[in-house]
Protein backbone atom coordinates (compact mmCIF):
# COMPACT_ATOMS: atom_id res chain seq x y z
CA UNK A 1 0.00 0.00 0.00
CA UNK A 2 1.53 3.28 -1.07
CA UNK A 3 0.89 6.43 0.96
CA UNK A 4 0.71 9.78 -0.77
CA UNK A 5 0.91 13.01 1.18
CA UNK A 6 0.25 16.64 0.43
CA UNK A 7 2.88 19.06 1.66
CA UNK A 8 1.60 22.15 3.41
CA UNK A 9 3.72 25.28 3.35
CA UNK A 10 3.09 27.07 6.63
CA UNK A 11 3.54 30.77 7.27
CA UNK A 12 6.63 30.09 9.40
CA UNK A 13 8.25 28.06 6.59
CA UNK A 14 7.91 24.61 8.13
CA UNK A 15 7.41 22.37 5.14
CA UNK A 16 8.54 18.78 4.72
CA UNK A 17 11.97 19.85 3.48
CA UNK A 18 12.56 22.03 6.55
CA UNK A 19 11.32 19.28 8.88
CA UNK A 20 13.57 16.69 7.26
CA UNK A 21 16.57 19.02 7.64
CA UNK A 22 15.69 19.78 11.28
CA UNK A 23 15.52 16.09 12.12
CA UNK A 24 18.29 14.94 9.79
CA UNK A 25 15.93 12.37 8.26
CA UNK A 26 14.72 11.63 4.74
CA UNK A 27 11.31 13.00 3.72
CA UNK A 28 9.76 9.52 3.60
CA UNK A 29 11.11 8.79 7.09
CA UNK A 30 9.50 11.98 8.39
CA UNK A 31 6.17 10.94 6.87
CA UNK A 32 6.52 7.47 8.38
CA UNK A 33 7.32 8.91 11.82
CA UNK A 34 4.30 11.19 11.49
CA UNK A 35 2.03 8.30 10.50
CA UNK A 36 3.26 6.26 13.48
CA UNK A 37 2.71 9.21 15.82
CA UNK A 38 6.36 9.39 16.84
CA UNK A 39 6.80 13.06 15.91
CA UNK A 40 4.32 15.87 16.52
CA UNK A 41 2.14 16.51 13.52
CA UNK A 42 -1.47 17.12 12.70
CA UNK A 43 -2.98 14.86 10.10
CA UNK A 44 -6.17 15.35 8.16
CA UNK A 45 -6.72 12.55 5.71
CA UNK A 46 -3.51 12.15 3.74
CA UNK A 47 -2.20 15.62 4.57
CA UNK A 48 0.45 16.02 7.26
CA UNK A 49 0.87 19.39 8.95
CA UNK A 50 4.06 20.19 10.85
CA UNK A 51 4.42 23.12 13.24
CA UNK A 52 7.92 24.34 13.97
CA UNK A 53 7.31 25.25 17.63
CA UNK A 54 5.92 21.75 18.37
CA UNK A 55 8.85 20.07 16.61
CA UNK A 56 11.40 22.18 18.50
CA UNK A 57 9.69 21.40 21.82
CA UNK A 58 9.68 17.68 20.91
CA UNK A 59 13.38 17.79 20.08
CA UNK A 60 14.14 19.68 23.30
CA UNK A 61 12.19 17.16 25.44
CA UNK A 62 14.35 14.36 24.11
CA UNK A 63 17.62 16.02 25.07
CA UNK A 64 19.99 14.38 27.51
CA UNK A 65 19.92 15.99 30.95
CA UNK A 66 23.03 17.64 32.28
CA UNK A 67 24.63 16.53 35.55
CA UNK A 68 23.31 19.71 37.20
CA UNK A 69 19.72 18.96 36.06
CA UNK A 70 19.96 15.38 37.33
CA UNK A 71 21.30 16.58 40.69
CA UNK A 72 18.52 19.18 41.03
CA UNK A 73 15.83 16.57 40.26
CA UNK A 74 17.36 14.13 42.76
CA UNK A 75 17.50 16.79 45.49
CA UNK A 76 13.87 17.70 44.82
CA UNK A 77 12.83 14.03 45.01
CA UNK A 78 14.72 13.56 48.29
CA UNK A 79 13.15 16.71 49.76
CA UNK A 80 9.62 15.64 48.81
CA UNK A 81 10.31 12.22 50.30
CA UNK A 82 10.99 13.74 53.73
CA UNK A 83 8.35 14.42 56.35
CA UNK A 84 8.83 18.16 55.91
CA UNK A 85 8.30 17.90 52.14
CA UNK A 86 5.20 15.73 52.52
CA UNK A 87 3.67 18.18 55.03
CA UNK A 88 3.82 20.97 52.45
CA UNK A 89 2.25 18.71 49.84
CA UNK A 90 -0.92 17.79 51.80
CA UNK A 91 -4.17 19.73 51.73
CA UNK A 92 -5.32 21.20 55.03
Amino acid sequence: MRHTYAVLQLANGTDIYTVSKMLGKAKQTVYTLSRLGEIPSCRQGRKAYFYEDELLAWINNGKIKTAQEIKKNAERAIYWGTRHGRQHNTLS
